[in-house]
């Protein structure tokens, strides 16, 4: 598309296209003039079914010339740019490299919104309307409250008639026998009425109605949700069909029809929220993004199917959430087990938002949601970390809707090659903590041996600080405040970088692609994690007891001769 690139284009790609790496691509802009820049794409991590809907390679990639040379079954016709784009969506995510910059700049003449080679225009969803022979169980908790569960049943009855012997709907509730029964008596569905006689918990009684059922997909619902078309099911259920496929959501529309849901961001206002909401439902912003189905970190559990062997496997839903959070709990443990959420967008489908339980306009209602997300977020790691399909240039307040560029300091990091050297970045243990000292004769060992720089955080002596003076050669060996710990980080051209958990404040402002392992010291023991952006993962040396850190740093398969 008559891209040009960044003058370190190649060099940034050759660095990238290591190891099993077969491909790369970053961000790009839109050139104006020779000196002005517009209309930034800021791109997710890599994502296949992303990729079907919005090209997002089209400004360029790089490809590993070894994986072409492998590709043994490309036509006689030669390889198309439709057959090449095919092969790449089959590629798994390990295998490619994204640096968000803006590396490349298309022409002003370039479309905003990016097909895919060989379609006109970006569709809104793939078409898959074979219909499925597994059987599918629809699970909707009520409190029969007002008309919107006939609403439901009846647009279920209207939208899902190729899927009728197939359908088996449970609705469950904690009323009492015969409480708002009335309500379903001209039901145009056959269905199963379950009574749970305990106060209402979301998480518990979609648990229960899932127990009660042996159907092969689980659909789960909230009464307040109205099907105009039969299109939301066929594609729920087709990306059910793609390998290790975990939740699949559904874009929702409040009843004014801007969207109301659109995927869950993790981190937003430094919790999870929607995407899209307020937006209108065929809005481009984020060039087709918002409204392309893709994979996400998360979907509401408002419309939402999975299969029932996956639902087990993660462990159903966490009754520790009554009412919040249990949806996003779930999806992210899913993603932790390697499965991937989706959401689609052709369908539409209104969701009543809150006619059920109501909205969170209390205090109280405001201060039981906050420990729970606390809970959460203690429970969940996940909830800490960067979302991979979002792009750390972007706001986390309003997504896709504002961006502030990377700093000068993280693109300079970006752009320098790194050396095989390590930097170890540890905080000063209390007088009382004698359990780290033989870690710090360690590191002083590598110190002294070349391999290893130390720094340590804090300014006035103790201790701690004295010992690590008097083992390690002076030179190797510093103390910093937390703001110069993070210019080390930035300024750091060692390939492995080692982070004393207890540091983790200085990641904050640091580019979630700074390759760090983490280092754990307690009762005596050592241990590495990987730490990707601000998650943290116990890697696969756990329990490995050593003090020996270069010892550690073999066994863990990061070699200071090679990149973390």
């Amino acid at each position: 598309m008559a891209a040009i690139l960044a003058p370190d284009y190649g060099q940034l790609a050759c660095r990238a296209l290591v190891g099993k790496k077969v491909a790369f691509y970053a961000d790009h802009d839109t050139r104006i003039s020779s000196v002005l820049y517009e209309d930034p794409f800021f791109k997710p991590a890599f994502s296949p079914e992303l990729l079907r809907h919005v090209d997002f390679l089209a400004a360029g990639c790089a490809i590993s010339p070894g994986w072409l040379g492998r590709q043994t079954k490309w036509p006689a016709v030669g390889l198309t740019d439709e057959i090449l784009h095919a092969e790449l969506r089959r590629l798994s995510p390990s295998e490619v490299v994204h640096i968000p910059l803006c590396l490349s700049h298309l022409p002003a003449s370039a479309p905003r919104q990016l097909a895919p080679p060989g379609v006109t225009s970006v569709l809104p969803a793939r078409s898959l309307e074979a219909v499925s022979e597994a059987r599918i169980t629809v699970i909707i908790p009520t409190a029969f409250r007002g008309a919107y569960l006939s609403t439901l049943l009846e647009s279920l009855h209207r939208t899902t008639k190729a899927y009728r012997d197939l359908l088996d709907v449970v609705i469950i509730t904690c009323d009492p026998p015969g409480n708002g029964e009335d309500a379903l008596r001209n039901s145009p569905l056959s269905y199963r009425l379950l009574h749970h006689d305990h106060d209402f918990n979301y998480a518990v009684v979609n648990n229960v109605a899932a127990r009660q059922s042996d159907s092969e997909i689980l659909i789960f619902l909230n009464d307040d949700i109205e099907f105009h078309d039969q299109y939301w099911l066929p594609d729920m259920l087709g990306l059910l069909q793609l390998p290790r496929a975990g939740a699949v959501g559904a874009l929702l529309l409040y009843p004014d029809e801007t969207i109301q849901h659109a995927g869950c961001l993790i981190g937003m206002n430094g919790g999870v929220g929607h995407i899209g909401v307020g937006l209108p439902k065929d809005t481009s912003v984020g060039q087709g993004v918002v409204t392309a189905q893709r994979e996400v970190s998360a979907v509401t559990g408002a419309c939402m199917a999975i299969r029932r062997e996956v639902f087990v496997t993660a462990g159903l839903f966490d009754e520790n959430f009554p009412l919040s959070f249990n949806d996003v709990a779930l999806c992210l443990a899913l993603r932790d087990m390697g499965y991937t959420n989706y959401i689609t967008t052709r369908s539409r489908i209104t969701h009543h938002e809150a006619r059920s339980r109501g909205y969170d306009d209390t205090s109280r209602k405001y201060q039981i949601n906050r420990e729970h997300f606390l809970h959460a977020r203690t429970c969940y790691p996940g909830l800490r970390e960067i979302d991979p399909y979002y792009n750390p240039n972007l706001e986390l307040s309003q997504p896709y809707m504002g961006f502030a560029p990377l700093s000068h300091a993280q693109m300079t990091f970006a752009f320098r090659a790194r050396t095989s050297g390590c930097l170890v970045l540890i905080a000063q243990r209390s007088d009382y903590d004698p359990t780290v000292f033989p870690v710090v004769d360690s590191l002083a060992r590598a110190a002294a041996a070349g391999s290893i720089r130390v720094l340590v955080a804090g300014e006035h002596e103790t201790r701690f600080s004295q010992r690590c003076r008097t083992v390690a050669p002076t030179n190797m060996v510093g103390s910093a405040d937390l703001a110069a710990m993070r210019s080390a980080l930035l300024d750091a051209h060692e390939s492995t970088l080692i982070l004393d958990l207890r540091l983790l404040e200085v990641m904050e402002g640091i580019p979630p692609s700074l390759p760090l392992l983490g280092l754990a010291v307690q009762d005596g023991k050592t241990f590495l994690v990987d730490l990707f952006g601000r998650r943290i993962a116990q890697h696969e040396a756990r329990g490995h007891v050593s003090t020996d850190i270069a010892d550690l740093i073999e066994r863990a398969g990061y070699s200071s001769q090679e990149k973390a």
